[in-house]
């Protein structure tokens, strides 16, 4: 087979995309709701919301890790 450019190539070298991924971070969107006070929850469950319309699935992904592992602002952290 040849390339656009004229150059052959063989069939193993071609790179087919992967499907995508599902995370399951659909449950965390929310998590915020349980600590309105805490202001960093807050911000990440925007900063998911906001990564997943845009499609950064990434982004949103660690967004949610972030609630879901709790931080040492997190009022939970200090108990």
């Amino acid at each position: 087979m040849t390339s656009r450019s004229g150059r052959y190539y063989s069939t193993t070298e071609i790179k087919y995309p992967q499907p995508p991924v599902t995370l399951d971070i659909d449950r965390w969107l929310y998590a915020y709701e349980e600590h309105p006070e805490c202001g960093v929850c807050v911000a990440n469950a925007k900063e998911c919301r906001t990564a997943l319309k845009q499609g950064r699935h990434r982004d949103a992904f660690e967004a949610a890790a972030e609630i879901r592992n709790g931080h040492p602002e997190h009022p939970r952290a200090a108990e």
